[in-house]
């Protein structure tokens, strides 16, 4: 009993220590309470996220991680009897904007005036818009695409684009016709042939990868979307020696204009079909506008033709 005795937890004899007992039962019982109330604060915050904002917050993370894309795909070729491409599409780069990331408006304008030949005014008007996407210049050459790279302006950013290309410049450039900046047919075949030449459209939905990189699915689909090839039964090397023949002899006899077709008189195919003033349609908007020629295209027309 005795030993039993001392070894016995001894028990608070006096008031201070009493009180300290009690302070100390206090403070534990306070922490108790705050970590279940830190427990049902948490499972209150976790409904609200899981459950009633599970909704709003998917949306927004779709938007972040999500975008979709319609994909336009590329316009069909125009080639010749023997093969020979006339007109195709090639890709290129257009410059455009984010306004709300361009710092200096008034200096950018000026820069990317200077670059592009373009108005500074038009430029800085585009840039106060409240828009967070705007196009400054489609279609942009080699060398303003490497000039704008070398001074890395804010806001300011390249967009893959689709440039509708002649490889035979002013062969033909009556019959083939021309296109508008969105690739819609405006004279000519292009014209004639839009539904045939016209590419699909799909929309596709993609997502960003581990590093934040999205997929560049549109490059790809655009060849598999591709519109109809149009073949002609004019023949490249017939073509050029007309219209060289015919160029000639408008100069000679001082004309205004001039036109010659060669037939194949078996069979009634147009050989080639050869037209007087003619121009580039790698460069159309350069050319004068004649008469009969749209005020978009700003180009003779080919009568012969619808």
């Amino acid at each position: 009993m005795k030993n039993r005795s001392m070894t016995r937890r001894k028990q608070p004899n006096t008031s201070s220590e009493k009180r300290a007992a009690s302070h100390i039962n206090r403070r534990i019982t306070f922490i108790q309470y705050c970590f279940i109330a830190g427990m049902i604060l948490l499972a209150v915050k976790a409904f609200d996220i899981q459950v009633l904002k599970s909704t709003d917050l998917t949306e927004k993370a779709e938007k972040e991680y999500v975008r979709t894309l319609t994909i336009h795909g590329k316009r069909g070729d125009i080639v010749d009897r023997n093969q020979t491409i006339l007109c195709t599409t090639i890709d290129t780069l257009s410059v455009a904007a984010n306004p709300k990331k361009v710092i200096n408006k008034k200096q950018t304008a000026k820069k990317l005036a200077d670059i592009l030949n373009l108005s500074a005014k038009k430029i800085e008007k585009k840039l106060n818009h409240k828009k967070s996407f705007v196009w400054i210049k489609r279609k942009t050459s080699p060398m303003e695409q490497e000039k704008l790279k070398a001074i890395d302006i804010q806001g300011v950013f390249f967009k893959r684009d689709l440039i509708r290309f002649h490889p035979q410049k002013m062969l033909a450039a009556q019959i083939i016709g021309i296109t508008g900046a969105d690739g819609q047919g405006l004279e000519g075949l292009e014209y004639g042939f839009k539904e045939a030449l016209k590419g699909e459209t799909r929309t596709l939905t993609i997502k960003k990868d581990a590093a934040g990189r999205y997929y560049n699915a549109e490059k790809n689909l655009q060849e598999k979307l591709k519109g109809d090839t149009v073949v002609l039964t004019i023949d490249s090397t017939i073509q050029y020696i007309a219209e060289a023949a015919l160029k000639k002899a408008v100069t000679t006899h001082g004309a205004a204009s001039g036109m010659a077709l060669v037939m194949k008189p078996e069979t009634g195919e147009m050989l080639a079909m050869a037209h007087s003033p003619s121009f580039n349609p790698n460069a159309f908007r350069d050319f004068p506008k004649a008469v009969g020629g749209t005020e978009a295209s700003q180009t003779p027309l080919n009568r012969a033709l619808p």
